[in-house]
């Protein structure tokens, strides 16, 4: 059929959906922080590391809540979800 040749004929594209995290912690969590974002393989979007620190990070939609639950285990860590 035709929508059967149109189908087969079409590329598709895949997008996932993320949410932005700002993620606040002194320089000192810096080490746990890190591990969570490597292990958890997380896009830093933006960063600004003093003495307090700054992370801009985007996450799966699908995987918001846990990791934003990991995040807010840590020891003054705070995190603001955006979107």
């Amino acid at each position: 059929s035709t929508a059967q040749m149109a189908l087969e004929e079409a590329t598709f594209e895949t997008k996932t959906i993320n949410i932005e995290f700002e993620v606040n912690f002194p320089y000192s969590e810096m080490d746990k922080v890190m591990r969570l974002i490597r292990k958890h393989r997380l896009n830093i979007v933006s960063q600004q590391m003093e003495l307090e620190c700054a992370l801009q990070i985007a996450v799966r939609q699908s995987e918001a809540d846990t990791i934003a639950d990991l995040f807010k285990k840590l020891h003054k860590v705070t995190v603001t979800r955006y979107g």
